[in-house]
């Protein structure tokens, strides 16, 4: 009978090997059978992932376990967007490529980091590197991610600007550096915030605090000038019940009965027509003018 119990790996980075496998109870051949039945897939050499995993995998996800597969079966130091995928970094699909990599004996000790059994570059290169190679708003959806999980500082990261000040890319790596905010969640409001930017539009405060009748809120973006809130979620997703819907709707009255106006938008929009989110702000700006009398 075939063991069903997958290696620890399996769980924590997806891909595992066939050491692992043979440690944890397979035989050679219930492996074989698995490989066999299109239960797992061997994805680089010795190295395995479940199908279903695999098969559901959406492109950045896809690209961590291969870039796992790589790291475990060759005796490489995973660079760029796959050092970043595996360090758990948010990364835009327009970033992704091949799994790239190169020979340790390139790098100082103090550039390379474990992560699970894989080396990869330390969280810092890594920012700087992708900021170099992608250019400012994919390298600041990275730059962004690593400061909000705690992965890197704020001085880490222009301690290592230093170090590439003539190579090329460096004007984008510094624009990174110096626009990078760990308060962005996520992708959407680090690629809203940069379009922002580059359409003049006044900064915003990420994760702005708002005190309501019934507590704090926490905007996506807050204009505390213009007395607008920017909201880059669109759509609640709707569960079992509505509540969400409910609770969203909620949180929207809130902020307006706290003398503040919202305007929302989706990543369709800021990603395909970002003049018209850009536009849909600048209006809100006006609305809540004449609403609180604001100076214009």
């Amino acid at each position: 009978m075939i063991r069903t119990t997958l290696p620890d790996t399996a769980r924590s980075r997806g891909v595992f090997t066939r050491p692992e496998a043979l440690a944890a109870g397979w035989t050679a051949r219930s492996i074989r059978t698995q490989l066999a039945h299109g239960r797992w897939k061997e994805i680089a050499r010795g190295a395995y992932v479940e199908a279903a995993l695999l098969d559901t995998a959406q492109a950045v996800e896809r690209h961590r376990l291969e870039a796992f597969a790589r790291g475990l079966c060759s005796p490489v130091v995973l660079t760029g967007a796959s050092a970043a995928a595996v360090q758990g970094f948010a990364i835009l699909h327009s970033s992704l490529t091949a799994v790239t990599a190169r020979r340790r004996s390139r790098l100082d000790d103090c550039d390379v980091v474990d992560i699970e059994g894989v080396a990869v570059t330390s969280p810092s290169l890594t920012v700087i590197e992708c900021a170099r190679r992608f250019g400012a708003e994919p390298g600041l959806v990275i730059a962004d991610s690593a400061l909000h999980v705690g992965a890197v500082t704020q001085d880490e990261l222009v301690e290592r600007l230093a170090h590439v000040a003539l190579q090329p890319g460096a004007r984008s790596a510094s624009v990174v550096v110096e626009e990078a905010d760990g308060r962005a969640a996520t992708p959407i409001e680090s690629v809203s915030r940069w379009r922002f930017l580059c359409r003049g539009l006044p900064r915003p405060e990420p994760q702005g605090v708002i005190q309501t009748a019934r507590g704090i809120r926490y905007a996506d973006f807050l204009w505390k000038a213009q007395r607008t809130v920017g909201e880059s979620d669109g759509i609640a997703k709707y569960d079992a019940a509505g509540t969400v819907i409910r609770a969203e709707k909620l949180r929207h009255a809130d902020i307006e009965d706290a003398g503040h106006l919202v305007a929302r938008w989706i990543w369709d929009e800021i990603w395909r027509t970002p003049d018209l989110v850009v536009a849909r702000i600048i209006r809100t700006f006006g609305e809540a003018a004449k609403r609180f009398g604001l100076p214009r």
